[in-house]
């Protein structure tokens, strides 16, 4: 993957607590907390297409990541422990080197915008296992925690608030260990609070959501493709150039088809025509197979199409994958394992989500 050659930051690390979003009103808000301990568990979205990617970019300098998406809440979760104390130190528990610089960070500019004085103590009960391969871990355990602590301290930011958040301040860690800005859509935001079939537009407002078929079940592949872990800035991929060069041309297209047919494919529960759909857009656009390529194999693509051979409603590379996700009726389920045996990938099998997250 073009990821793992980089090596020199083309942006400046973040420092600790560092606001990227500064435009929310009347800070610092107001808490008012009540059970002093809570579990919270919500779910990660799986992404098959972006609206416009010419709008991808870090959230720097007063520009926002308005690039939309469409994605689907799958059963594979996030679930975390937060506790208030008396204490203002921030600690966090069972967490890798990565998921502890990520939540200290969400727990120190969550003190900046709130009056919130105490500590916090946050333990990593379950995350989703694979990180990098297109599943939104990274983002699902930040939402999470952001859900969690917008609750425990009495919900003093809306909902699309802390959507805009988790979005507009959204944060990776680079191969360098440091914190940089990083690409969000507020999908993984809209997912982790309402589970379902989401498009998200600029902004990261919520368009349109619709609640998905309980009978489908989801099936992941990961193909065996080296991934490179998160660059220290996506910005600097060769290859996010070539996606903003097509959607010069594509993205009315898209936005088009996810107006005229896809909404109307979805208000009807005709996941057939919408997976015939979104096969369309694998190939028509900026995200389908420049995307695949970035892997340096066509594996992926030939994948895809041997799992549109075996009947599957839906099948499409989440995110810049590499992982396959196939939405399907569970007669197919055989038929689907076989193709990514044939492949070589490593499988999930999950239910959807239209719950999104709650407290245990």
């Amino acid at each position: 993957m073009v990821r793992r050659n980089l090596k020199k930051p083309k942006l400046p690390p973040i420092k600790d607590g560092e606001l990227l979003w500064k435009d929310l009103k009347n800070l610092p808000r107001k808490v008012a907390p009540g059970p002093t301990v809570i579990e919270y568990r919500a779910p990660t979205r799986v992404n098959f297409n972006i609206l416009d990617f010419t709008e991808m970019r870090p959230n720097i300098g007063g520009l926002h990541c308005n690039s939309g998406s469409i994605s689907i809440g799958i059963g594979l979760y996030s679930k975390i422990r937060v506790k208030l104390t008396k204490a203002q130190k921030i600690t966090i528990k069972n967490a890798d080197k990565e998921d502890k610089l990520l939540l200290t960070y969400y727990a120190q500019i969550f003190k900046k915008l709130t009056q919130y004085k105490g500590g916090i103590d946050v333990e990593i009960k379950s995350r989703i296992p694979y990180k990098h391969v297109g599943l939104g871990s990274t983002a699902c355990l930040s939402c999470t925690f952001l859900n969690a602590i917008n609750t425990i301290l009495g919900c003093p930011f809306s909902e699309r608030e802390i959507v805009k958040i988790g979005a507009f301040n959204y944060v990776e860690v680079g191969q360098d260990g440091k914190l940089y800005p990083g690409l969000s859509t507020g999908a993984s935001g809209w997912v982790a609070l309402k589970g379902g079939f989401n498009i998200v537009c600029a902004e990261a407002e919520l368009a349109f959501r619709e609640e998905i078929p309980s009978e489908y079940k989801v099936i992941v592949g990961i193909p065996p493709l080296e991934t490179g872990g998160v660059a220290e800035s996506d910005i600097e991929i060769p290859i996010l150039e070539r996606f903003n060069f097509h959607d010069r041309f594509n993205s009315a297209k898209i936005c088009q088809w996810t107006l005229m047919k896809i909404i109307p494919s979805l208000r009807e529960k005709d996941y057939r025509s919408l997976g015939d759909l979104v096969w369309e857009m694998t190939l028509a656009s900026t995200k389908g197979v420049l995307a695949m390529l970035a892997f340096g194999s066509i594996k992926p693509l030939e994948c895809l199409m041997e799992l549109r051979k075996t009947g599957a409603e839906m099948s499409f590379m989440s995110s810049v994958g590499p992982a396959i996700i196939t939405l399907s009726s569970p007669k197919y389920k055989r038929k689907i394992q076989d193709v990514y045996k044939k492949f070589g990938c490593k499988t999930l099998n999950a239910e959807v989500d239209n719950e999104g997250g709650k407290i245990l």
